[in-house]
């Protein structure tokens, strides 16, 4: 059986989660409920910010693989930007660091 794990390293949710911070309609990233949505890294963890795969995704290999990276990002958004357009925003940022990636953006709070 093919590992369907992503072929990224888990160090690429920093740049990623950089990339979001620096979106005009994003105050922060946001840990979710129970603050589980993070990537855990040796030492620290970068809230906000989850990789995985897409689902449905598994019998993929090589390439394929690769495109099915799926990225999950929450955030707090700053008003008074749309929803909308902070979710464009974190998707653009997001496709900056990983071009490929299925993108799931969750606005947790807005302020």
């Amino acid at each position: 059986m093919t590992d369907p794990r992503p072929e990224l390293p888990d160090h690429i949710s920093v740049p990623l989660a950089d990339a979001v911070r620096g979106c005009p309609g994003v105050v922060d990233l946001h840990g979710g409920p129970f603050g589980t949505v993070a990537t855990h890294l040796p030492g620290r963890r970068v809230v906000g910010v989850r990789l995985g795969v897409d689902p449905g995704s598994a019998e993929r290999t090589g390439a394929e693989a690769r495109r099915s990276t799926h990225v999950d990002v929450h955030v707090v958004g700053r008003h008074p930007h749309p929803i909308a357009e902070i979710a464009d925003q974190v998707r653009a940022a997001v496709r900056g660091v990983v071009p490929d990636a299925g993108i799931t953006v969750t606005v947790e709070d807005y302020r």
